[in-house]
């Protein structure tokens, strides 16, 4: 038995890295109301609005201002993108720490008092823990990491033969 929740244990995680692994890539036309910008050369820059209208236009406001700016697609390394809390992931997290006070109180008091009489106690245990969980869990912000997709700018060398001529053929893709 031991053996299979190590392998459901190992198979939970493994999956969950797959999952965290693909990346996300902006497209054309889309806008954030909240990013963080991380630029080439290190800097963040914080900005509301922010709105990538094609690979030559991309506007943002920065914070604490009501002006609105244009940045390089050159200038943008990744940005991240607010979306939602963690109320979600801190409740289960209050649930599980009210879980096992539930469950200590249970081999503590199971001796002294009945099952009907600890049952409220126990759920108030997990209700209580998993409400405090999901307050502080909304007051964190989720950000999400998007990238910038490569641009797709080539030379391509390609013999050119044709009845009675050998040459080379450029092709420039931007």
């Amino acid at each position: 038995m031991r053996k299979i929740y190590l392998i459901s244990l190992f198979i939970i995680i493994f999956c969950s890295n797959l999952i965290s692994q693909t990346k996300e890539f902006i497209e054309n036309g889309q806008s954030y109301k909240n990013v963080k910008i991380y630029s080439s050369d290190g800097k963040i820059l914080k900005g509301t609005n922010f709105k990538y209208i094609s690979d030559a236009l991309i506007l943002y406001t920065k914070v604490n201002t009501s002006k609105e700016l244009e940045i390089k697609r050159d200038e943008i390394k990744y940005l991240y993108y607010q979306k939602g809390n963690f109320a979600k992931s801190y409740a289960i997290g209050g649930a599980a720490v009210g879980l096992s006070g539930a469950f200590y109180a249970y081999l503590d008091l199971a001796d002294e008092y009945s099952n009907n009489v600890m049952i409220p106690i126990y759920l108030g245990f997990i209700g209580g823990f998993s409400a405090i969980g999901a307050l502080i869990g909304m007051g964190k912000p989720r950000w999400h990491r998007i990238y910038l997709k490569e641009l797709n700018k080539s030379i391509t060398l390609l013999p050119n033969i044709e009845k009675n001529f050998l040459g080379v053929g450029i092709i420039y893709k931007f």
